[in-house]
């Protein structure tokens, strides 16, 4: 019997910390049959990622390389001779930004086979003139489009055809378990409060100040409240500082990254995620499993609702504050996991259709 040597995928990435794209490529790499498809990894920093070990542990190489603002062409030539030394015939570039076309240049160069682009975010350019130009040299060079939310798919592909593969979690670890959500609130020394959450990087899109004066703002008419942030990023620190400054720091607790999002998820009683664009909303989709009450900004695509416990609202105060004052925690937090508008969400079944778009035509 003749042994089938896995398929060498690289994947090119900023850098490969707990944000959504990098959460979800983890998600299937941990479910993909590694007997067929191995992942490698391009990554834009010196800095070791949250995920570094566990790729590693995993099977996977990871190599580090210029980033493109810095020097571009050293970037390119880093990229190329990486490609061209392990000879990939598979690259798979997620972006939120048409500048990856300078990759996808180089693969080209390279002879790779199969370039794969998969867009995860529906607004990012500042320029938007640069960005419908670079995106046609996208659809140009790609020979696989892929997008996490039709969204997402229009704003790189414009009109072109593409394919929508959803960042699909590990359903089970989110269900509702009043276990754990006991166990993290007696951690966390929680007794009555109303625990408003969110999970995401701290950068522009987030919004986290949009939140932070929220908080300021419903204070004064509710005390008995606690906001938690999970997460990291750039502007951590300037958020801590806005809280001080506005003398609420007492009431918010900042976790950083967490390896039991799911945990902390069940022991919050809202979800709040304002954010100014998303391609999806991977921790939107878990919070709605974990069956918690979501407001959502009105800038989040539509197929990020997948149950019926979502409210959309523009960015307004007033509007944020009186849904806030007005829900009440709930005690029944099951949900139906056979929805279909769950079930497409299922890392098994998305692992298993990366497998094939890997393979092609292959046996």
């Amino acid at each position: 019997m003749i042994k089938i040597e896995p398929i060498r995928v690289l994947h090119i990435v900023g850098t490969m910390n707990m944000g959504g794209q990098e959460t979800f490529i983890m998600n299937v790499y941990r479910n993909i049959d590694k007997t067929k498809v191995q992942f490698d990894f391009v990554v834009h920093s010196d800095e070791e990622g949250y995920y570094d070990n566990e790729i590693k542990e995993l099977g996977g190489r990871i190599y580090r390389i210029c980033q493109i603002k810095k020097n571009p062409i050293k970037h390119m030539i880093e990229l190329y001779k990486i490609i061209k030394h392990n000879k990939y015939k598979i690259i798979h570039r997620h972006t939120n930004s048409s500048i990856v076309v300078l990759d996808l240049i180089v693969a080209k160069i390279s002879k790779v086979e199969n370039i794969i682009v998969h867009s995860h975010s529906n607004s990012a350019e500042k320029n938007r003139v640069l960005h419908k130009i670079l995106k046609y040299l996208v659809n140009l060079l790609a020979n696989k489009k892929l997008a996490c939310s039709n969204e997402a798919g229009k704003w790189m592909y414009g009109k072109k055809k593409f394919e929508i593969v959803p960042n699909g979690i590990d359903i089970s670890k989110f269900v509702f378990d009043n276990i754990k959500r006991d166990k993290i609130r007696r951690e966390e020394k929680v007794t009555n409060k109303k625990i408003i959450g969110h999970v995401g990087r701290f950068v522009p899109e987030k919004n986290h100040e949009f939140i932070i004066k929220l908080l300021y703002e419903l204070l004064k008419k509710d005390s008995n409240v606690e906001l938690w942030l999970i997460g990291d990023g750039n502007l951590r620190q300037y958020m801590e500082d806005k809280t001080k400054e506005l003398k609420i720091s007492k009431y918010v607790k900042f976790f950083g990254l967490k390896n039991n999002i799911n945990e902390y998820l069940q022991a919050m009683d809202v979800f709040i995620f304002p954010s100014l664009y998303e391609g999806l909303g991977i921790s939107l989709i878990e919070a709605q499993i974990s069956g918690l009450d979501c407001l959502i900004s009105d800038k989040i695509p539509n197929e990020a609702v997948i149950t019926n416990n979502v409210t959309k609202k523009e960015l307004n105060y007033i509007e944020w504050i009186e849904w806030l004052l007005n829900k009440n925690i709930k005690t029944n937090r099951n949900i139906n996991i056979n929805d279909q508008r769950i079930k497409k969400y299922d890392i098994i079944d998305i692992a298993k259709k990366l497998e094939k778009i890997y393979w092609g035509d292959k046996k």
